[in-house]
C-alpha cells in the first residue's frame, strides 16, 4: 500500500538521528510489513501532505477510553513549522469525536524538546519508567497525557 511506503518513508527520516544513538530507535526497524500488521490490529495513521510530499505522520489506536499516539514523525526540514503540532490536534480531535477522554503518548525522558511540545499542548507527565524497545535496549521513558474536554 502506497500509504504505508509513504509513512515509513517519514518515519525514517525523522528518526535516522537516533541511527548512530547508544540507544538507537526501533523506529528505524520498523517495515512495511510490521505497519500493515500494525494496522490489521486497529493502529491507524494519519498524515499531513503539502504541494506533492508528506511532511508528517502519526501512528494511532483507541484503547480503552483514551488515544494513544506515537511515532510522531516530522521530516527534519519542516520541523519547527508546526507540523507536529498540527498532527497531535488531529489525534486530539479524532479522540473526541470517537468518545474518548484523554490522548497519551510515550516520550523518551532525554528528548526535552518533544516533552516541551507537548507541555505546551497540555500534556502532563503521569509515569516514569524503563522499557525495553525492539532492539532490546532499556530507554527511560515518561508517559504523557491530556485530559480532552468534549
Amino acid at each position: 500500500m502506497h500509504q504505508v511506503e509513504d509513512a515509513l518513508s517519514v518515519i525514517r527520516h525523522a528518526f535516522e538521528r537516533y541511527r548512530f544513538d547508544e540507544q538507537p530507535s526501533s523506529a528505524l526497524n520498523e517495515t512495511v510489513q510490521s505497519i500493515q500488521l500494525e494496522r490489521r490490529n486497529g493502529m491507524k495513521l494519519y498524515g499531513i501532505w503539502e504541494q506533492n510530499e508528506w511532511l508528517g505522520v502519526v501512528k494511532y489506536v483507541s484503547r480503552h477510553d483514551l488515544m494513544y499516539f506515537s511515532r510522531l514523525s516530522v521530516l527534519p526540514d519542516h520541523q519547527g513549522k508546526g507540523v507536529a503540532t498540527s498532527l497531535v490536534r488531529f489525534i486530539e480531535r479524532q479522540a473526541i469525536r470517537e468518545g474518548l477522554s484523554r490522548s497519551q503518548c510515550s516520550v523518551r525522558k532525554r528528548e526535552t524538546k518533544n516533552i516541551c511540545l507537548y507541555a505546551k499542548l497540555g500534556y502532563v507527565v503521569i509515569d516514569e519508567s524503563r522499557v525495553l524497545n525492539a532492539n532490546g535496549l532499556e530507554i527511560e521513558t515518561l508517559t504523557m497525557e491530556k485530559q480532552l474536554v468534549k
